[in-house]
């Protein structure tokens, strides 16, 4: 078995020379080129270009080398002009090459990875200097090396390479948004305005393109990344407000509507497509300036929370969750990242409070004591809302509907909800502590009640009623037995006995027991109307 030989290293194989640290005339060319070269290994885009120039210089440098000891081992009876002047007119050459690969490497190692900021913004402006970097190196290597412009197979050999970094380009960042959108993709979606519809889509894409007979133009190469990081910058959702862009149909029809007019210039495109150009212009509006948010669910859940809360803080709870019907109104009218960002605080704040609230458990016979996680809580809440109504434009101020005027009110509100509660308590406690009076007892009888105070047939009832209880305590029950027109009319009624010995009216104050007891020992009367 044979032992497989030792590789080069990646910096080795750039910057490896025939003939190193041979002359001293070429030394500073030798240090220009490691220098390159440990720069160029760092690179974070634009690699087989890079690598493709680097390997060039270092060409260079190993033909300067060449034509320097081609004059010395020249036979001393010939003066080698030739060499000499081909070494002394391709060292300047070599070197502002090499300067000029210095400086450009110099300024990919500075920018960071794609993907590193926090806001949308900056990753468009990222995309945009991605773009112009990337201009600036392909035109700076095409205007010329250390022999001039390139041509022939030397200009393929760039091609090829600017080619390869556009679609690794490409294809890393399907990968990342295949990472990004995979919570979000549903199975069986490939053909619909969905994650899955895009992904497929964008797979799609990346084989035309990697199978393509003739050269894919590099300007329409470029535009199809600039639009797929696009994608990964919602995607990603390292800016929040991005959130509500992945719930939106609309978002998923126009990325695809852009991967259809990009098939189109695949092939037989000869540079950029000015419909690509207008679909990310149009992109970036969309992503920049088109941020619509859905009210936050969790302002459905304040509602019932309500139910929870007992007595020490009802009307601050009932304060804080009606000043969201306002919140809400406003957000309708500006429901921009800012304002979603101050809501949701806000919201949060009084689910805290309101949980907090119901946390606590009250006792009507023992003095009120204000529990600080509530009020703590309740504070933090009531500044949350004040924010959030700052947060609001507020174009005239001194308008009853301004949003200053409404963050008043509530907090007037609310200080006059925390008194309320407070003198309710206190008037609770008062009378829950008092001594409560001696109930009342007595013996049943049966009270039997003729009705022919109501519409249509008499009817009857049966009552086993507490002897110390008066009249008033039948008519109320025999009038919540009967619709409101009919309870009217039996309010208007007298008891008479029946089967006694007079047909008088009984005061309605006469007791059960002081009812007459008729034949079979019970008590019977008639409720009519007089007349």
């Amino acid at each position: 078995m044979t032992t497989p030989s030792s590789q080069p290293s990646l910096f080795d194989a750039l910057t490896k020379l025939d003939n190193p640290n041979a002359f001293a005339v070429s030394e500073i060319l030798e240090q220009l080129l490691q220098l390159v070269g440990y720069d160029i290994c760092l690179t974070k885009r634009n690699h087989h270009t890079l690598y493709w120039a680097i390997s060039e210089a270092r060409d260079g440098v190993n033909s300067v080398n060449k034509n320097i000891k081609a004059v010395e081992d020249a036979d001393a009876a010939v003066v080698p002009w030739d060499a000499w002047r081909a070494y002394t007119k391709k060292f300047p050459e070599v070197e502002e090459f090499l300067l000029k690969l210095l400086d450009l490497a110099d300024k990919e190692c500075d920018k960071e990875r794609f993907g590193t900021a926090k806001t949308a913004d900056l990753d468009v402006t990222f995309i945009n200097t991605l773009g112009d970097q990337r201009k600036e190196i392909r035109t700076s290597l095409l205007t010329g090396t250390h022999d001039g412009p390139p041509t022939g197979d030397k200009l393929k050999a760039l091609e090829d390479a600017q080619f390869h970094d556009d679609l690794s380009a490409f294809w890393a960042t399907i990968c990342k948004l295949r990472q990004h959108l995979a919570t979000h993709s549903k199975p069986g979606a490939a053909n619909t305005d969905s994650p899955n519809g895009v992904l497929a889509d964008l797979d799609a894409l990346y084989n035309e393109m990697a199978t393509a007979q003739q050269p894919v133009a590099e300007a329409s190469t470029f535009d199809k990344i600039t639009c797929a990081l696009l994608l990964e910058v919602v995607a990603s959702q390292r800016d929040k407000r991005m959130t509500a862009k992945l719930r939106s149909p609309r978002f998923w029809k126009s990325f695809r509507e852009w991967i259809a007019q990009a098939k189109k210039f695949v092939k037989n495109s000869t540079g950029s497509s000015p419909a690509l150009e207008d679909a990310y212009k149009a992109a970036c509006d969309y992503i920049l300036k088109d941020l619509l948010f859905d009210l936050p669910d969790a302002y459905k859940k304040l509602l019932p929370m309500m139910a929870k809360i007992r007595r020490p803080y009802y009307h601050q709870s009932v304060a804080l969750i009606e000043v969201f019907s306002e919140l809400v109104q406003l957000f309708g009218n500006e429901n921009t990242f800012t304002i979603v960002e101050s809501l949701n605080t806000a919201i949060g704040k009084a689910e805290i409070t309101l949980g907090a609230a119901a946390n606590f458990t009250y006792d009507p016979k023992q003095p009120f004591q204000p529990v600080q996680e509530v009020v703590t809580a309740l504070d933090e809440a009531s500044g949350a809302v004040e924010a959030c109504f700052k947060a609001f434009p507020d174009a005239d101020p001194a308008a009853e509907s301004s949003p200053a005027k409404k963050a008043t009110k509530f907090k007037a509100d609310l200080a006059a909800a925390k008194t309320k509660d407070s003198s309710i308590l206190t008037r609770l406690n008062g009378r829950f502590t008092k001594t409560p009076r001696e109930k009342q007892t007595s013996a049943k009888e049966e009270v039997s009640v003729s009705n022919q105070a109501q519409a249509g047939a008499a009817t009857s009832s049966a009552y086993n009623m507490d002897s110390h209880h008066t009249l008033h305590s039948i008519l109320w029950l025999e009038a919540a037995k009967a619709d409101a027109a009919s309870a009217a009319k039996m309010r208007k009624a007298v008891f008479i006995p029946t089967g006694g010995s007079t047909s008088k009216p009984i005061d309605f104050d006469t007791t059960i027991a002081k009812l007459d007891t008729g034949d079979g020992g019970k008590k019977t009367i008639s409720l009519k109307i007089p007349g």
